[in-house]
């Protein structure tokens, strides 16, 4: 597993042998949102690939940009730019 990119906090994990890929994965991942002067950048270039039955954590401080990632790999909000991938493999 990789994990990669700028993020206030960090991404932690275990990872569990796996030969069909990553199960998530995301790439260059870029989050800003509109500041008063200039866009505020919350996450810049995560890289993240997570196998079948890999343990995750993503740990930093308030405001490090864990709940953004989480909504991004949720398909719940669009990153800025970059792409997640969701492969569905029995």
């Amino acid at each position: 597993m990789v994990a990669t990119g700028t993020m206030t906090g960090k991404v932690d994990q275990q990872t569990v042998p796996s030969t069909a890929g990553p199960l998530l994965e995301a790439k260059e991942l870029r989050k800003s949102y509109p500041g008063p002067q200039s866009a505020i950048s919350v996450l810049e270039g995560v890289n993240l690939a997570v196998a079948r039955g890999e343990m995750i954590a993503i740990m930093g401080p308030s405001g490090a940009g864990k709940s953004t990632l989480l909504h991004l790999l949720a398909a719940l909000d669009r990153p800025t730019s970059g792409t997640v991938y969701l492969t569905r493999r029995h």
